[in-house]
């Protein structure tokens, strides 16, 4: 079917007619790319958004495209998918902060949530389909995901939790392999998550929806094998930083817009790193906060809008040594639990408006190291 794109334009010149000198310049310039858009625009139709193609297709002409199960006009700009008007996703959370399993001395399938908005310590969520450890972590607008992990073994299983209606998981499919220690990214506009490297060591880049529950599929390969990394953000790509080999301070980074996409070297960090947090900035930052191999409590930042090294920018007020849990609201980043030898339940948090050091905010149920994190 041919999609009537009449509407759109009508709205789109509402939105236009009605700015004035309070409109913001990123809203001014988002109207503007999708005017643009428009004069030059082709219009396809699927059955569902999740089909829409990516931008390395060979379609790419086509820049409108409707959703014929929601009735749902969106337009594909250079970051992904909206409907006109609609606010742009991010990665970031702006209610909860969530960790996952991990060990309490012994392994747990606890999920445990605390507060974005107040300070305060966290409390009981649901439980991970398995009691696990390692496993990376990703975040849809709407559920969370663990994705492999250790039990006895390293596992290849994605689980899935409502971020707003307390209860356990569902197995929702595996991993193209088993692992654990995985860096963990969250693609929004794209919704869908991505799990990179792990143990035994490999450099597979696995992919899965957020809209359509199913196994895994590998989409590329990071730059080297690597475990013991970790994931960050923005909204076209994905972050994988340090790791537990010989590529330790290595920053690689992969595209979300592409349906196959290796990852390259883009920087460094400034010290090296393994088992860190990595967390992302709605102001175009990636941070990894982490325990360097001489016992810092490092807190790293790097841009996501020029590819280039790290630099050293605050501290952890409390040293978790590593295999802490981090999440990011819009605002801050929040580092739960940690330690190896010593665990902790320590919940601390820092801007990332003002570089600097963390304060503690709350506490875990319980000490807990090596969960993984998620956020709403």
């Amino acid at each position: 079917m041919t999609a009537d794109i009449t509407g759109l334009f009508v709205e789109l010149q509402d939105q236009v007619a009605s700015c004035d000198s309070d409109t913001s310049t990123q809203q001014l310039i988002y109207l503007a790319e999708l005017c643009l858009d428009a004069a030059i625009t082709s219009s396809s139709s699927v059955f569902h958004s999740s089909q829409f193609i990516l931008s390395d297709s060979a379609d790419s002409a086509d820049r409108i495209f409707f959703d014929e199960y929601a009735k749902t006009l969106y337009i594909r700009d250079s970051d992904g998918y909206r409907t006109v008007g609609e606010k742009q996703r991010t990665f970031q959370g702006e209610i909860s902060g969530f960790l996952s399993g991990g060990n309490t001395a012994t392994l747990t399938n606890r999920i445990e949530e605390y507060s974005f908005v107040n300070d305060a310590n966290s409390t009981f969520h649901g439980a991970l389909s398995n009691q696990l450890e390692l496993s990376a972590g990703q975040s849809s607008e709407t559920h969370g995901y663990s994705s492999g992990g250790s039990l006895s073994s390293a596992s290849n299983v994605i689980d899935k939790f409502s971020f707003t209606s307390p209860a356990n998981t569902t197995n929702i499919g595996n991993l193209t392999l088993s692992r654990h220690s995985s860096a963990g990214c969250s693609a929004a506009t794209y919704q869908v998550g991505y799990t990179a490297g792990g143990e035994s060591i490999n450099n597979v880049i696995d992919r899965f929806s957020f809209t359509s529950d199913g196994n895994a599929s590998d989409v590329g390969d990071l730059s080297a094998n690597k475990f013991g990394a970790t994931g960050s953000s923005s909204n076209t790509d994905g972050y994988v930083s340090g790791g537990n080999n010989a590529n330790s301070t290595v920053i690689d980074k992969f595209s979300f817009t592409k349906s196959n996409t290796d990852a390259i070297n883009i920087g460094a960090l400034s010290s090296a790193a393994n088992n860190g947090t990595g967390l992302s900035s709605i102001l175009g930052y990636g941070y990894n906060v982490y325990t360097d191999l001489l016992n810092n409590n490092v807190v790293d930042k790097f841009s996501f809008s020029t590819d280039g090294n790290a630099s050293d920018v605050g501290d952890l007020t409390i040293i978790v040594e590593n295999f802490a849990g981090g999440t990011s609201s819009t605002e801050r980043g929040y580092i739960a639990g940690g330690g190896d030898a010593t665990r902790i339940d320590t919940i601390q948090k820092f801007s990332f408006y003002t570089d600097g050091t963390s304060i503690d905010v709350g506490d875990l149920s319980n000490a807990t190291n090596k969960g993984s994190s998620q956020q709403y």
